[in-house]
This record gives C-alpha cells, structure tokens and sequence, in this order.
C-alpha cells in the first residue's frame, strides 16, 4: 500500500502507480472525469453513447482491430460508465502494457467512428434500455431514484433516456467527446507488474502534444433529500411482488460517509444483518433482499428491494420491516457488532488487493471523488468509527420522513394503511510432487492436494464430492442442492449465528455450488485464520446439524424463486431450453428440482441423502495460497481424518430425451426476444476435441469481437450482446448460443447466427483466429490465477474428473497444442442443422 505514489503531467493528466509483482499482469484503468450526473439536459446518455463508439476504432486500430489485438495478446477490455465518470480499462499480461496503454490512449484522443457505426450503436443502445425496462427490479430502481431524487442528477438513468438519445446526432457525440476527453479531465491507474520508468516514458511521447483546460469546476449536490414519508406504487408487467425502500445517502467525501455505510451494513447487508435475520431467519417472510447504492461526488440514495415470498403479503412486509428497524434503532450497534462489522469492512478493503482489476478500479474511485488516498486511509477511518457516532447517524438519517416506500406487483397495498404505519415516531436513545505441491490420502479415504503460491494473502479451499442431481430419482429432485446449501447453516460446534459471526470477523467466506457430476463446498480466508477456517469447514462437511427452521426457510425459498422464473427472460428461455434438449423427465434439465419435490422432502430425507454422499472416501480437498506444508499437513489431518463408513452410492444417471421438435418458440407478449440455438458436443473425455470446442467457442461467440458479435451487433445492430459456450459432461456435451434481440429480428438474427456456422464450417478459421482464441483464453487463466478460491475450485473439479494435478499445471501446453485443423474437424462435427435446438421466448 505504501508503494502507491502519483504522477501530474504538465498538461494536468494524472497517473496513480500501484505496483504488485506477485503475477506477470497488469491492469490499466483510463478514468474521463465525465459521467451521466454532469451532462446537460440535452446530453443526457451521451457519456454511456460514448463509450459504445469510442470501441469502433482509432487512429491506429480501425474497425474493432483494437479488440482483436487485445484479444490476440491474451487480454481483456472493457468500459463502465457511471454518475461522475466514464473509464475504459485493459488487463492484459505485462510484456504488453506499453502496447495496451498506447490503446487506452488513443481511444479517448482518436478515436473513430462513422455514421454508420453511430446508426448501429444507437440502435444497440436502445435495445439495452428496453432490456433495463424489461427486468422489474432493474425498472423499480430506476423509477424510485427518479422519484426519491427529484433535482438531483443521480435520479437520472446512466443510460440515457428515449428522448435525448432518439435525437443524438453523429456530430454531437463527436463534440461531446471533443469536448470532454481533455487531459484536465482524465487519469490513468496502472495497478500490477509493470516497469514505472517505461509507462513515464511512453506517457510523456503519447501526451506531449495533448493540451486542454479543465471546463469546470465540479460542484457537488449536497443534500436535497425528501422531508416526508412518501408511498408510490409503480405499474409493470412483473407477476411477483417487489418492494423498494430509499434512505439517503451520502456522498463519499461526506465526514459522516463512512459511519453511516457502516450503519446500513450492519442493518441490511449479509446474513449477520439486522434486517435479514428479522424478515428471513426469524420471521421467514422474504426470498431475497439486496441493497443498491447510488452515490459518488454528490449526496444520492440507498434502495433496499425485498422479494416477499408466496403468500406474503406486502404489508406484512413493512410491518415486520417498521418493527425491526425500530428495535434497530433503539439498540443501535453493540461493542462486540462494532467490531465485527469493522473486521468485516477491513477483511473486505484487504481483499481488493487480490486482484488487479478491483485494486485499480478503488482506487479511481477515490479519485474520482476527489483523491486517491483517502482510499489508502480507509482502514485508519474506519476504525475511527464509534459507537458515539453510529448513535448520531442513527438518529440523523434513519428517520421516516426521509424515507419512501415504493411497490410493484399485482397485489393491493393501500397508501392510507401504509403512511399511518411510517408516520415519524420518536427515537429512543441507545498434497508431493515438486515443491509446488503436496497430495495425500488420508486413512478415512480423503483425497488431500496443497498447492502453493507465493505471495497471497488468503488461502483458498474447496471440497469437491461425487454427488450431483444426476443421483436423484423420482420424487427427490432438488435434494442435493438443498442438502448442500443447508450444509452451512448449523453444525455440532456452531449455530447459524455463530457461524455467520465467525465469518464476518474473520474475513471467511464459504459457499456451496452444484454442477452435473459434483457438488463443490469452497471459500477463503486469510493464512492466520486457517486452522478456525478448516475446523468450521470440517464440521460443515461432516456433521450438520441442518436445523429444521432454515431447512423450511431454503425450502420454500427455493421453490418461490421456481416460482419467478416467468418473470426473467433469460433464465426462462434457458429452462425451456434445457427441456427441449435434454427433456423433462431428464435429470440434467434442472439442478434445483421442482416444486412438486421440493415440497415432499423432509429432513430424514436430508440427512439420509448426506449420510450416503457427503463422506470422506467422497471427498476431494484442496488448498491453495502461500503454505508451509508440514504444519497445513497437520491441520489437515486434525480436522479431516475421519474414519466415517463410505455410503451407498448410486450411478449417475445421464438419461436424455430429447424433443422431436427442434425449435420452440413461446410468447410472453414482450417487446424483445430471447434466443437460444445449440446443440449436442463431444464430452470431456475426448479431451482433444473439447479443447478445440472452447476455441471455436470463442472463435464464434466469446466476449466482445467474437464472428457473432462483430456480425450481429457491430454491423447489423440487432442485439446488445450475444454469447456462446459450452458446457462438458463425460460422454457429451452442449454448445449453447444466446442473445437478446428486437422481436421482429428474430428469424433475421437466427438466419445470421446459422450463416456464420455453416461459413466457419466451409470456410474454416485462420491461424489468426487460431491464436488470437489461444491467447485470450490463456489471459483468462492468468486473471484467474488471482483468486486462490478459484485456484482451489478449478484443480478440485480437475482432480474430481478423474485428472491429476499435471492436468492442471499443463493447462497452457494442451491450449497450444489446439491446431486449426482439430477445430474446423470439431466445427463440422456439431455444426449442423439437425443438431440445432433453437428456443426463442418473445
């Protein structure tokens, strides 16, 4: 942290240097002080619009090359636009930093695009804000900001409006862009392995001749807030019930900033949170709840948004909601909460240092709003924080009448009922195979494997088990999902409360997943907390306590959020999908079961399910991070050396039924279209065939310069964004291809996508492509190589295959043995018109 220093050219661009050497990477963020909260009226949407066209090319990198080349070096980029800024940012292995630079550079000095680029990406830019209108929590927020916000520009939509964007021209982004990409306005972070001398040197010859001043003085937005309660219904086609409560918020330069963060933290945010454990453990009334943040420079607002679950109603909701916020209020923080909450900021901050990426992206925050070292002041303020000062902010802002209640459903809340309940109350005062690695297998039958990486903080752990939906049989489907989340909520030495309270002090983190074929229990924690850290997780693993009220609680949730489906195109399509490939009656169609089952389980169910599955000669464990062998080893064996009798397993069961019909379509009555095309594969043991799958992959659908995203988004406009992957199991596999387009594109869009499979099929790809796909996903293992959880993760689904750990270590060799012939040979494979399934959900 002490090695971050800055830099200020003389026409006034500034460059923050974070060095870390731990990993051959570097990630630059180019920061354009300019964003959607200091546009005028008539430039509303224009710095997200900018964004878009900066990306069509440059002086140097015409027509997307840029992206081919960052592609081809093994890179990444991409951009976000927010309220006071817009930034355009590289990770890319460091032997290219000078060359990614000279692209960051030039896409805000020269950059260049043609009307015809500027007519697309309008299009393109309408079709996201349709797809923002479609999505109801997405809707909700919008809508509450506006309201909540009043003057204050945060209430505007990032994205722009249908107005000020309908009338856009190509000359005025031209100017807009002229006018705001000046060096006055604009830093650079360089985060990672890098030579400072080189990135000053290429610096001064890229901005030499780049003079401009400063066009004004940004004055921030300062309070403004409602001053009584206020209730809103808001009209959508959403079927379920959704909830919005806004409290101010306040801006990050605000003295007072931290403390009150603090305050919303401890009462909405995680599962040690005040509100969650009133409305979801104790009164078990909601599905979700998530807290949105939208503030900077200026004073904003904090939404929080409640799911209710099936049968509750909304105003059971605000009651309970009204009761648990005045207990909270009354009580306020404890001593011990303090603590915890300070740990878990702290643990959190310590964390951002692990990757590259989110390290640049706080610190151009910070800069952002004013300077880059309050964000290295961070831990020295926020253990500043009393418990005299949350009582003062308490009391500040969590007042009714700076509140406002915002509902979107079919359901009935009566307005009268609902500012009676918040009428303003008074506030009450209160592993060995080099030196690298380690494997073992212990005498209960545990498969252990240490691999060591120098110079992280944390260390990763993950458990991987041969367990997955594919054991499940009629009348249970969904139990090992529910086994395997419930896992973590009680054991024979923690309770939920304890667990969470351990985890948030500690900086732990542990999850489970599912997939065909395993279920993986992983996490991280810092190398001082591994011997708390692997007890916790022993007793997870081996002996739940799977407390019946949480048991309920999952239950039900799990089969409301079944429930919702409809109402989220995306994951709708992709289950109707999965029907029409796999079949119904398939247990590969859904990891969550169905609600029938769901219904039906019972705890002895639950425990008869992990009794038989979830045992040591089961199990695969793997850590990762910067160990001493021996003592881990010992660790280890204290914890997981557990003489447990193997259960009865059964085999997985890979049935398939797929439809006689090859395309679907269904109607839901909504403006834009949902598209699925795909089709069955090689499974993962062809290996040599599956390494060539994710290349064509790529080649055909991967990120942002992929044959269908140039074809379908870049020349033609007619969706935001369109993907491809492909998803292995042992025998097969399958490639899926998805977009979101314009209704009335539909048969346009899938003739296009079928064009570009038959020609990549008869044409073939060119070495090009070949290695650019090579390169970027070997990018992709660098990122990943960050987190030492999905180091953990992604050598425990290797060993859990049936690999060794070389498989692991000589991932980048069996990328590069990949040739183009192998790829075109798998493209006409799988690449053809009777192996398309095609649902389209409009």
């Amino acid at each position: 942290m002490n090695k971050i220093r800055d830099r200020i050219l003389g026409n006034g661009f500034k460059v923050i240097y974070a060095p870390d050497d731990s990993n051959p990477l570097v990630s630059l963020h180019l920061f354009v002080k300019m964003g959607s909260a200091w546009e005028t009226a008539e430039e509303a949407g224009y710095s997200h619009f900018s964004e878009h066209l900066v990306f069509k090319g440059t002086r140097s990198y015409p027509q997307g090359a840029m992206l081919d080349r960052i592609t081809f070096l093994g890179g990444s980029i991409n951009a976000y636009t927010e309220y006071d800024s817009t930034c355009y940012y590289i990770t890319i292995p460091s032997e290219y930093c000078l060359e990614a630079l000279k692209m960051l550079v030039e896409l805000v000095r020269f950059p260049e695009f043609s009307k015809a680029d500027f007519k697309s990406e309008k299009q393109v830019i309408l079709e996201e804000l349709t797809e923002v209108e479609n999505d109801p929590e997405e809707y909700l927020i919008e809508k509450t900001a506006r309201a909540y916000l009043k003057e204050n520009p945060y209430g505007n939509p990032i994205i722009g409006n249908r107005k000020t964007l309908g009338k856009a021209s190509y000359q005025g982004l031209k100017d807009f862009i002229s006018k705001y990409y000046i060096p006055g306005m604009c830093f650079l972070v360089c985060a990672g392995d890098y030579n400072k001398g080189e990135v000053d040197k290429e610096l001064d010859t890229l901005l030499a001749d780049w003079q401009a001043e400063p066009l004004f003085d940004r004055q921030p937005f300062k309070d403004g807030f409602p001053e009584k309660f206020q209730y809103h219904r808001l009209n959508h086609r959403n079927e379920s019930d959704i909830i919005a409560i806004a409290f101010p918020d306040l801006s990050e330069t605000d003295a007072d900033s931290n403390s009150l963060s603090m305050v919303y933290k401890a009462l909405f945010m995680g599962r040690r949170s005040a509100m969650h454990k009133e409305l979801y453990s104790r009164r078990q009334m909601i599905d979700t709840m998530r807290l949105h943040s939208l503030t900077g420079i200026s004073d904003g607002l904090s939404i929080l948004t409640i799911l209710p679950k099936e049968g509750v109603t909304p105003i059971q909701i605000l009651k309970a909601f009204k009761e648990g916020l005045e207990d909270f209020k009354m009580r306020g923080i404890s001593a011990t909460g303090l603590l915890q909450h300070q740990a878990e900021l702290l643990n959190t901050y310590k964390y951002s240092f692990e990757y590259m990426e989110s390290l640049a992206s706080s610190l151009g925050a910070e800069e952002v709003c004013g300077d880059y070292k309050n964000f290295l002041k961070y831990p020295e303020n926020v253990k500043k924080i009393s418990r005299l000062q949350i009582r003062q902010i308490i009391d500040k802002w969590l007042d009714s009448n700076k509140m406002q209640v915002y509902y979107q459903g079919k359901g009935k809340l009566n307005a009268e009922e609902v500012n009676k309940l918040f009428q303003p109350n008074r506030i009450v005062s209160y592993k060995n195979g080099n030196k690298n690695y380690l494997e073992r297998i212990l005498p209960g039958g545990n498969r252990i494997l240490l691999h060591r990486i120098k110079g992280k903080p944390g260390v990763g752990i993950a458990a991987a088990f041969s367990v997955s939906q594919l054991n499940e049989r009629k009348g249970q489907r969904g139990i090992n999902q529910l086994t395997s989340s419930l896992m973590l909520y009680g054991n024979s030495l923690y309770n939920y409360e304890q667990i969470t309270d351990l985890c948030g002090l500690h900086g732990i983190k542990i999850k489970s997943s599912s997939r065909p074929e395993m279920t993986k229990i992983s996490g991280k924690c810092f190398l001082e907390d591994l011997p708390l850290t692997l007890e916790l997780f022993s007793k997870a693993l081996f002996e739940p306590t799977f407390p019946r009220d949480h048991f309920r609680n999952i239950q039900q949730s799990t089969i409301s959020i079944l429930r919702r489906y409809k109402d989220y195109p995306n994951q709708y399509a992709s289950i109707l999908w999965r029907q029409m490939v796999y079949g119904r009656q398939s247990l590969l169609t859904s990891q969550e079961g169905n609600r029938s089952d769901l219904n039906q389980l019972t705890l002895t169910q639950i425990k008869n399910w992990h009794s038989r599955y979830y045992t040591p000669d089961n199990m695969i464990l793997v850590l990762t991070g910067d160990l001493e062998f021996d003592s881990t080893l010992r660790l280890v064996e204290k914890y997981f050396d557990r003489q447990v009798s193997g259960g009865e397993h059964t085999e997985f069961d890979y049935s398939i039924y797929p439809s006689e019909k090859h395309r679907q379509e269904k109607d839901m009555q909504s403006s834009q279209a949902v598209i699925i095309l795909g089709g069955f594969g090689p499974g993962y043991q062809q290996q040599e065939k599956i390494l060539a799958m994710y290349v064509l992959s790529l080649i055909l659908g991967g990120d942002t310069n992929s044959r269908l995203f140039n074809e379908l988004r870049d020349s033609r406009g007619l969706a935001y964004s369109i993907d491809m992957d492909y998803y292995a199991l042992r025998e097969y596999g399958v490639f899926i291809i998805d977009g979101v387009v314009d209704r009335a594109n539909v048969n346009v869009a899938i003739d296009v996508i079928k064009y570009e499979l038959n020609k990549i099929c008869q044409e073939g790809i060119t070495e090009f492509e070949l290695e650019k796909a090579r390169n970027h996903l070997l990018g992709q293992m660098l990122q990943e190589q960050e987190s030492v959880s999905a180091i953990a993760g992604t050598i425990a689904v290797s060993l859990r295959l049936g690999w060794d750990y070389e498989h692991f270590l000589t991932r980048k060799e069996r990328l590069f043995a990949v040739t183009r012939e192998q790829v075109i040979e798998i493209a006409r494979e799988v690449i053809k018109e009777d192996n398309f399934y095609i649902q389209v959900l409009k």
